[in-house]
Protein backbone atom coordinates (compact mmCIF):
# COMPACT_ATOMS: atom_id res chain seq x y z
CA UNK A 1 0.00 0.00 0.00
CA UNK A 2 1.38 3.06 -1.35
CA UNK A 3 0.44 6.44 0.37
CA UNK A 4 1.28 9.84 -0.34
CA UNK A 5 2.72 11.09 2.71
CA UNK A 6 -0.25 14.02 2.85
CA UNK A 7 -2.41 10.55 3.66
CA UNK A 8 0.03 8.20 5.53
CA UNK A 9 -1.62 9.72 9.34
CA UNK A 10 -4.77 7.50 7.91
CA UNK A 11 -3.31 4.79 6.89
CA UNK A 12 -4.63 2.56 10.27
CA UNK A 13 -8.43 4.17 9.37
CA UNK A 14 -7.95 2.82 5.91
CA UNK A 15 -6.63 -0.43 6.42
CA UNK A 16 -9.36 -0.63 9.75
CA UNK A 17 -12.06 -0.44 7.19
CA UNK A 18 -10.44 -2.94 4.21
CA UNK A 19 -10.61 -5.11 6.75
CA UNK A 20 -14.29 -4.52 8.17
CA UNK A 21 -15.85 -3.49 4.60
CA UNK A 22 -14.01 -5.57 2.34
CA UNK A 23 -13.72 -8.84 4.97
CA UNK A 24 -9.93 -8.61 4.59
CA UNK A 25 -8.43 -11.31 7.06
CA UNK A 26 -4.39 -11.09 5.97
CA UNK A 27 -1.96 -9.13 4.00
CA UNK A 28 1.63 -9.53 3.53
CA UNK A 29 3.95 -6.68 4.41
CA UNK A 30 7.53 -6.30 3.97
CA UNK A 31 10.08 -5.27 6.05
CA UNK A 32 11.90 -2.76 3.85
CA UNK A 33 7.69 -1.12 3.37
CA UNK A 34 8.27 0.45 7.01
CA UNK A 35 4.10 2.20 6.39
CA UNK A 36 2.69 -0.48 5.29
CA UNK A 37 4.58 -2.82 7.73
CA UNK A 38 3.15 -0.41 10.73
CA UNK A 39 -0.20 -0.29 9.51
CA UNK A 40 0.05 -3.91 9.52
CA UNK A 41 1.33 -4.43 12.43
CA UNK A 42 -0.89 -1.43 14.40
CA UNK A 43 -3.74 -3.88 13.30
CA UNK A 44 -1.97 -7.32 13.86
CA UNK A 45 -3.64 -10.29 15.37
CA UNK A 46 -1.00 -12.75 14.29
CA UNK A 47 2.70 -12.31 12.60
CA UNK A 48 4.30 -15.09 10.74
CA UNK A 49 7.45 -14.73 8.58
CA UNK A 50 6.72 -16.02 5.09
CA UNK A 51 10.00 -15.48 2.80
CA UNK A 52 13.60 -13.72 2.54
CA UNK A 53 14.03 -11.65 -0.53
CA UNK A 54 17.35 -10.71 -1.55
CA UNK A 55 18.45 -7.62 -3.32
CA UNK A 56 20.88 -7.87 -6.24
CA UNK A 57 21.21 -3.97 -6.35
CA UNK A 58 25.44 -4.47 -6.39
CA UNK A 59 27.24 -7.00 -8.44
CA UNK A 60 29.34 -8.59 -5.77
CA UNK A 61 32.32 -10.30 -6.08
CA UNK A 62 31.81 -14.13 -6.20
CA UNK A 63 33.98 -17.18 -7.44
CA UNK A 64 32.93 -18.20 -10.87
CA UNK A 65 29.85 -20.47 -11.31
CA UNK A 66 30.14 -24.17 -11.53
CA UNK A 67 28.77 -24.34 -14.62
CA UNK A 68 29.07 -21.88 -17.54
CA UNK A 69 26.68 -19.69 -19.34
CA UNK A 70 26.96 -21.87 -22.49
CA UNK A 71 25.44 -24.76 -20.41
CA UNK A 72 22.28 -22.50 -20.52
CA UNK A 73 19.78 -22.59 -22.79
CA UNK A 74 16.09 -20.22 -22.88
CA UNK A 75 12.76 -22.87 -22.86
CA UNK A 76 10.52 -22.42 -25.71
CA UNK A 77 6.40 -22.21 -24.79
CA UNK A 78 5.92 -25.68 -26.15
CA UNK A 79 8.79 -26.63 -24.11
CA UNK A 80 6.98 -25.90 -20.96
CA UNK A 81 4.85 -29.55 -20.06
CA UNK A 82 7.94 -31.38 -20.01
CA UNK A 83 9.99 -28.48 -17.66
CA UNK A 84 7.16 -29.05 -15.64
CA UNK A 85 7.14 -32.84 -15.49
CA UNK A 86 10.57 -32.60 -14.83
CA UNK A 87 10.83 -30.04 -11.85
CA UNK A 88 8.22 -31.76 -10.15
CA UNK A 89 5.63 -28.79 -10.83
CA UNK A 90 7.92 -25.88 -9.78
CA UNK A 91 6.51 -23.44 -12.10
CA UNK A 92 2.89 -22.51 -12.22
CA UNK A 93 1.37 -24.21 -14.99
CA UNK A 94 -1.18 -22.51 -17.65
CA UNK A 95 -0.37 -18.89 -16.82
CA UNK A 96 3.41 -19.58 -16.88
CA UNK A 97 3.08 -21.22 -20.52
CA UNK A 98 0.99 -18.26 -21.24
CA UNK A 99 3.49 -16.03 -19.99
CA UNK A 100 6.27 -17.53 -21.91
CA UNK A 101 4.32 -17.25 -25.41
CA UNK A 102 3.70 -13.36 -24.58
CA UNK A 103 7.50 -13.04 -23.11
CA UNK A 104 6.47 -12.04 -20.01
CA UNK A 105 8.50 -14.20 -18.28
CA UNK A 106 11.76 -16.16 -18.73
CA UNK A 107 12.77 -20.30 -18.54
CA UNK A 108 16.22 -21.25 -19.13
CA UNK A 109 16.89 -24.97 -18.20
CA UNK A 110 21.06 -25.47 -17.22
CA UNK A 111 22.01 -28.58 -18.97
CA UNK A 112 25.06 -30.77 -19.14
CA UNK A 113 26.23 -33.45 -21.18
CA UNK A 114 22.55 -33.94 -22.53
CA UNK A 115 20.15 -33.49 -19.51
CA UNK A 116 18.59 -30.86 -17.79
CA UNK A 117 20.13 -30.05 -14.24
CA UNK A 118 18.08 -27.57 -13.44
CA UNK A 119 16.23 -24.14 -14.00
CA UNK A 120 15.77 -21.11 -13.78
CA UNK A 121 13.07 -18.44 -14.16
CA UNK A 122 13.16 -14.52 -14.65
CA UNK A 123 10.10 -12.67 -13.86
CA UNK A 124 9.71 -8.86 -14.63
CA UNK A 125 7.99 -7.17 -12.11
CA UNK A 126 5.25 -4.95 -13.51
CA UNK A 127 4.93 -2.71 -10.13
CA UNK A 128 8.62 -2.16 -9.72
CA UNK A 129 10.11 -2.64 -13.57
CA UNK A 130 13.67 -1.85 -12.69
CA UNK A 131 13.58 -5.19 -11.01
CA UNK A 132 13.20 -8.72 -12.24
CA UNK A 133 12.82 -11.86 -9.92
CA UNK A 134 15.03 -14.89 -10.74
CA UNK A 135 14.37 -18.09 -9.35
CA UNK A 136 15.30 -21.91 -9.69
CA UNK A 137 15.17 -25.12 -9.12
CA UNK A 138 17.79 -27.81 -9.00
CA UNK A 139 17.03 -31.44 -9.34
CA UNK A 140 16.84 -33.58 -6.14
CA UNK A 141 19.24 -35.87 -7.35
CA UNK A 142 21.77 -33.18 -8.07
CA UNK A 143 21.73 -30.78 -5.34
CA UNK A 144 25.31 -29.44 -3.81
CA UNK A 145 27.43 -29.45 -7.10
CA UNK A 146 26.67 -25.54 -7.56
CA UNK A 147 24.14 -25.96 -10.22
CA UNK A 148 21.66 -23.49 -8.38
CA UNK A 149 24.61 -21.27 -8.43
CA UNK A 150 25.07 -20.88 -11.44
CA UNK A 151 21.56 -20.80 -12.42
CA UNK A 152 21.39 -17.92 -10.33
CA UNK A 153 24.20 -16.13 -11.36
CA UNK A 154 23.53 -16.17 -15.28
CA UNK A 155 19.80 -14.89 -14.53
CA UNK A 156 21.38 -12.31 -12.39
CA UNK A 157 23.27 -11.65 -15.78
CA UNK A 158 20.69 -11.76 -18.12
CA UNK A 159 18.77 -9.13 -16.22
CA UNK A 160 21.96 -6.91 -16.05
CA UNK A 161 22.65 -7.15 -19.70
CA UNK A 162 19.10 -6.00 -20.03
CA UNK A 163 19.31 -3.12 -17.65
CA UNK A 164 17.56 -4.60 -14.93
CA UNK A 165 18.36 -5.76 -10.95
CA UNK A 166 17.75 -9.66 -10.12
CA UNK A 167 16.17 -10.21 -7.11
CA UNK A 168 15.39 -13.21 -5.24
CA UNK A 169 13.39 -14.94 -2.62
CA UNK A 170 12.81 -18.00 -0.49
CA UNK A 171 10.82 -19.30 2.40
CA UNK A 172 12.36 -18.27 5.37
CA UNK A 173 13.01 -21.31 6.62
CA UNK A 174 14.67 -23.07 3.19
CA UNK A 175 18.69 -22.85 4.35
CA UNK A 176 19.28 -24.60 1.05
CA UNK A 177 18.22 -21.90 -1.16
CA UNK A 178 19.40 -18.96 0.85
CA UNK A 179 22.85 -20.14 0.82
CA UNK A 180 22.20 -20.52 -2.63
CA UNK A 181 21.41 -17.35 -3.38
CA UNK A 182 23.57 -15.61 -1.18
CA UNK A 183 26.64 -17.91 -2.47
CA UNK A 184 25.51 -16.02 -5.44
CA UNK A 185 26.09 -12.78 -4.36
CA UNK A 186 22.51 -11.01 -3.46
CA UNK A 187 21.80 -10.15 0.43
CA UNK A 188 19.13 -10.68 2.54
CA UNK A 189 17.36 -7.37 2.13
CA UNK A 190 14.12 -7.87 3.18
CA UNK A 191 11.49 -10.17 5.12
CA UNK A 192 8.47 -10.88 3.97
CA UNK A 193 5.62 -10.81 6.97
CA UNK A 194 2.24 -12.58 6.58
CA UNK A 195 -0.15 -10.46 8.85
CA UNK A 196 -3.21 -12.00 10.04
CA UNK A 197 -6.28 -9.38 11.07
Amino acid sequence: MELAPEHRTHAREILKRAISELGVSSAFAPTCDEGWLTACLDMARTVEPQACLFDGTTALPVRAPEYPRACMRRIAPEEFDEVQRASGGFFTGDATCQSLAAGEQYIYALEHAGEALGWGIIVPLHSRPQYWACGMITRSDMLRRGIGRSIQLHLADICREHGRTPISGCWYKNHLSRKTIESAGRAMSSLLIKVGF
